[in-house]
């Protein structure tokens, strides 16, 4: 849904600085999730662990991927 609502101005390109034409999306899926793709990792990585049944595998990846993206998005809000 990330994907579609955002159009032309989704990319798989990690940038640092915007350009001119960017425009925030915020309507449809953005308007209740900024990041879906983070949440939608963070759901499935967790999820797989847990179909596994392996509690530990579970709480480790919930933390290794839960720092992953708070640092990613700590470091993409600083710019």
């Amino acid at each position: 849904m990330g994907i579609l609502t955002a159009g032309k101005a989704f990319t798989h390109l990690i940038k640092i600085y915007h350009e001119e034409q960017h425009q925030l999306i915020t309507h449809g899926i953005y308007s209740y999730i900024r990041h879906p793709w983070y949440r939608g990792f963070l759901i499935w990585s967790v999820g797989t662990q847990i179909m596994l049944c392996n509690p530990i595998s579970t709480i480790a990846f919930a933390a290794v991927v839960w720092c992953f993206f708070a640092k990613r998005y700590l470091m993409k809000n600083t710019f």
